[in-house]
């Protein structure tokens, strides 16, 4: 999809280059036709053959007729260059859904849903983490004595604390989470683990 986006803008700018220096080069010629046919004009004109006041209005209408020209050459070629650079990024688009390469839209959406559902289950482990660190905390104090300055306190005073404390957050453990062992041994009893098992 990025590469499609850089390529119509790569191929955008191209087609701006070029049609201008193309629209620069015809509006000039032109501009240089019409000089060379008013000079043509003005040398033709003596007394007998044409009147020096007529070639006023044939000024006039040289500088009217370039300036005409040269819009509809601005518009020719400013519709037919969005209309090469739309059928170009067609083209392109469509060999690409050909080779199988992502661009669609859904698959964008896809994503976009994938990484709000990463984000979400990312919010919800959160969310249990600071439960169970508030219960912690509610029955247990268990943040206020982190949070504590023990250098203050007696090694005794410490320990009739830590007690207290192991017995509020030990009860909320048993009473919020249902905890069993991972592996049925006993603890330092070596385990054997097939090949390729985990």
């Amino acid at each position: 999809m990025e590469f499609i986006k850089s390529y119509s803008r790569g191929s955008f700018v191209l087609i701006l280059v070029l049609g201008v220096i193309l629209l620069a080069a015809t509006v000039s010629g032109f501009y240089w036709v019409l000089q060379g046919m008013y000079r043509d004009i003005s040398l033709l004109a003596t007394p007998q053959t044409l009147s020096t006041a007529l070639l006023d209005p044939i000024s006039l209408i040289h500088h009217k007729v370039f300036i005409y020209a040269a819009c509809v050459w601005v518009s020719v070629f400013l519709f037919f260059g969005i209309l090469l650079w739309g059928s170009l990024r067609r083209i392109v688009v469509n060999s690409f859904k050909k080779s199988g390469k992502p661009v669609t839209k859904k698959q964008v959406r896809a994503s976009a849903a994938s990484a709000a559902d990463r984000e979400a289950e990312q919010y919800t482990q959160q969310r249990l983490f600071l439960h169970l660190l508030s219960v912690l905390q509610r029955e247990g104090r268990l943040v206020d004595f982190f949070s504590e300055d023990l250098n203050l306190y007696e090694d005794a005073q410490i320990g009739g604390a830590v007690r207290v404390i192991h017995e509020n957050c030990k009860k909320a453990v048993n009473k919020s989470l249902a905890l069993e062992a991972v592996i049925d041994r006993s603890e330092g009893e070596e385990i054997q683990v097939d090949p390729g098992g985990v």
